[in-house]
């Protein structure tokens, strides 16, 4: 069975809002006819623009002549005995042609040059600035907020690999700089704000941390020096039984330089002694139970 075949019928009509004259030029223009023979479409008689064509092609004739103005109908091919319509002829018989071309797209600003937008995202891109370059807005701002942890930079390298591999004629293309200069200005504060919060949680919270993480480590070394000093101190009681009076009838060999000790009570039975680090502000105490605890300041 062969497929259905149709035709577009034009009968001079046009759309309340446009112009007979307007009209007449734009078709005369798609038609490539002269003004003579636009004027032609336009006597009231039903005149074939298209026959023996599939529904598709029917479509877009209609829509060309819609856009310029004129209404125009699309009816299945009759027999050549019924037929009701005149087929338009232009200058030399030949059928008038309805060409279909391509608008030259253009594009929106201006391409972005491709070192820069690079060199943004190396450096920058952490905070989206290669994005707000590249009128990306949205994307920067998701960089932007992003940067406190770290994810928006390694984002940023992988979008570097990207412009590196993409040939600069499509880079052109995609990328373009719309001059958004309000969303850099505004990502510019914003990054200040995080970067100054991110600095005053480092101080109230981050320093903090380090200086007991510090002193940890401090309180560490000097109750390893107390509980050498009392070893040794258990050492002498077994084999004097009794405990040293003083450091060099202990003969105390120290552990850790840095750490003064000075033993406050001496007996033969017990003693206390207190060492304090060179960076602490206090001592540690330990006594001949081995107990550990805080002690006061020199």
């Amino acid at each position: 069975m062969s497929q259905e075949k149709y035709r577009v019928v034009f009968k001079g009509e046009i759309n309340d809002t446009a112009s007979q004259d307007d009209v007449k030029a734009k078709l005369a223009k798609i038609l490539k006819m002269s003004a003579e023979n636009a004027e032609k479409l336009f006597s009231g008689k039903p005149i074939a623009i298209k026959k023996n064509a599939d529904l598709e092609t029917c479509k877009k004739i209609q829509a060309v002549f819609k856009k310029a103005g004129a209404i125009c109908t699309i009816k299945k091919q009759a027999s050549p005995k019924t037929e009701d319509t005149s087929e338009f002829k232009v200058e030399g018989g030949l059928q008038a042609p309805i060409i279909f071309q391509k608008k030259a797209v253009t594009l929106p600003g201006k391409p972005a040059k491709k070192s820069t937008v690079i060199l943004l995202a190396l450096f920058l891109g952490g905070f989206g600035f290669h994005k707000f370059y590249t009128s990306r807005n949205f994307m920067g701002y998701v960089y932007l907020l992003l940067c406190w942890s770290g994810v928006s930079y390694v984002f940023a390298l992988l979008d570097c690999i990207v412009y590196l591999l993409t040939k600069k004629e499509k880079f052109e293309k995609r990328y373009r700089v719309l001059g958004g200069q309000k969303h850099i200005i505004l990502a510019i504060f914003i990054g200040i704000a995080l970067i100054g919060a991110e600095i005053y949680i480092g101080i109230t919270i981050g320093v903090p941390k380090y200086i007991e993480y510090r002193d940890s480590s401090f309180h560490l070394a000097v109750d390893h020096e107390l509980n050498h000093f009392w070893v040794m101190q258990e050492v002498y009681y077994i084999d004097h039984n009794r405990y040293a009076l003083n450091m060099e009838e202990l003969k105390y060999e120290s552990r850790y330089p840095e750490i003064k000790l000075e033993l406050t009570e001496a007996t033969e039975k017990c003693f206390k002694i207190k060492g304090k680090h060179p960076k602490l502000n206090y001592p540690r105490t330990i006594d001949c139970q081995g107990k550990i605890e805080d002690g006061f300041s020199f």
